[in-house]
């Protein structure tokens, strides 16, 4: 992969991509109960700086599903990765 301006990449097929930050502690949902895939995976939602913070994007996300539809359908843990993390992702 070779950087072809500043910050973004390009792979050898011609896909371009980006560089990402997520933050040291991170927020992640997953979709559970009947008609969910039995296999599905947590994705990350939010990160953040600090602990305090990510249990109050987690909280606040929670709040905001009250009486909807998916409400008992989506679950959320917060993560202490450590340290944040670069990744980069596809630009599409």
């Amino acid at each position: 992969m070779r950087e072809i301006e500043n910050g973004l990449f390009e792979d050898e097929n011609g896909n371009q991509f980006y560089e990402e930050t997520i933050l040291r502690f991170r927020v992640y949902e997953k979709f559970v109960g009947e008609g969910m895939r039995p296999d599905e995976n947590w994705r990350l939602k939010f990160s953040s700086t600090s602990l305090e913070n990510a249990n109050k994007c987690m909280e606040d996300q929670i709040s905001d599903n009250k009486g909807k539809v998916w409400e008992n359908h989506i679950i959320y843990k917060v993560i202490d990765n450590g340290e944040e993390t670069k990744v980069k992702s596809l630009a599409w």
